[in-house]
């Protein structure tokens, strides 16, 4: 995915998930920061200064300021113990949370497959529409 304003010098976001495990996510800026620098950059007034030679210079090309790297995991909705298949164990989080609230003790908010907070007959149903589902 990639987005980027009316003017693509000043700033564009780009986030690209490669494969199914891995997302990569970075921030190319030079405007912004630049202009926050001219605005809110008092102390020695060289936000100004600072500005007017970046206008002048053409604005340069966007600077990547911020770069990270995540790890993803396969997500299966029903699978509330995680090993990427619904099944007998899932049922047993689901039934051991049923009637609970948020608030209340042994409330397991992976169970809560519906996120309506109180573990009930239709987060069961859903579970049971997805048992034998795996991970891909």
């Amino acid at each position: 995915m990639s987005t980027s304003n009316r003017e693509p010098r000043r700033w564009t976001r780009r986030i690209a998930v490669i494969g199914s495990l891995l997302g990569a996510a970075g921030i190319a800026s030079a405007g912004p920061i630049v202009e926050e620098l001219r605005d809110d950059h008092h102390t020695d007034g060289q936000g100004p200064a600072l500005f007017d030679l970046w206008n002048a210079t053409g604005k340069g090309a966007p600077i990547r300021t911020a770069r990270a790297e995540i790890a993803l995991t396969p997500f299966l909705h029903g699978d509330v113990d995680g090993n990427c298949v619904v099944g007998r164990g899932d049922q047993a989080l689901v039934l051991a949370s049923f009637g609970k609230r948020w608030n209340e003790a042994g409330f397991e908010p992976r169970a809560d497959l519906d996120g309506d907070h109180p573990i009930g007959v239709r987060g069961g149903l859903l579970l049971l529409g997805r048992l034998g589902a795996q991970c891909p």
